[in-house]
């Protein structure tokens, strides 16, 4: 029950809009301010659960974090990494230039290079 008293307060426009909806949809007799207690109760509990999570992640080592990390792969001395970007204009397979139904599209483009010393 109190799953969807939170469902409804969560999407309704209003907290006496879900006690509505809840009555009509699920035979649930519920006043809006308990929609609205319940509801604000819960959120603020997964933001106390989001907080803490996002806490404890950033408090791991970065090879823990990302878990790609190869201990044992040689790191180079010297890496580059170059992005760039830019528009260009799409149509469809069969349509000839400068058809009305063409449109633009990003695109984005990255780079990551090693350079290793000759000597």
């Amino acid at each position: 029950m109190q799953q969807k008293i939170v469902y409804a307060g969560v999407h309704a426009t209003s907290f006496a809009q879900a006690a509505q909806d809840l009555e009509q949809l699920a035979d649930l007799r519920v006043g809006a301010k308990q929609v609205e207690r319940l509801t604000e109760q819960i959120g603020r509990e997964r933001l106390e659960q989001r907080d803490t999570a996002v806490e404890n992640f950033r408090r791991r080592q970065l090879v823990e974090r990302e878990g790609v990390a190869n201990p044992g792969r040689v790191v180079p001395q010297v890496v580059m990494v170059s992005v760039d970007g830019g528009r260009l204009q799409i149509r469809e397979r069969d349509e000839p230039p400068g058809t009305v139904d063409s449109h633009w599209r990003e695109s984005k483009v990255a780079v990551l290079e090693t350079l290793n010393s000759l000597s």
